[in-house]
């Protein structure tokens, strides 16, 4: 649970270069993202799925092994980001919509 947000505009509470360098990037999460897909190919799974698991080895390779944290963090990004529902076909191998 997120409890503090704390913005440093001018920089004097943050060492904000060093921090950027310990974060992770879109481009962790996405790879992250890929290596549980590949590892679930060829089984019937949703992109939630594929989410929550990408979650859960994201914190665990942060030394976090927390799946309740794993399944909030899911909740919120398909909330907030996920595609309409009918994409989630193209995971089953059907390109087209559904009627």
């Amino acid at each position: 649970m997120i409890t503090t947000i704390s913005f440093d505009a001018d920089g004097t509470l943050w060492d904000f270069p060093s921090v950027m360098q310990e974060a992770l990037t879109v481009t962790d999460l996405q790879q992250t993202r890929d290596e549980v897909a590949r590892t679930l190919r060829g089984n019937k799974v949703s992109l939630e799925y594929i989410r929550l698991k990408a979650f859960e080895q994201t914190l665990s390779n942060l030394g976090h092994n927390d799946p309740e944290l794993a399944s909030h963090l899911t909740t919120f990004y398909l909330g907030v980001f996920a595609y309409p529902p009918e994409t989630s076909t193209l995971f089953r191998g059907d390109m087209q919509k559904p009627p």
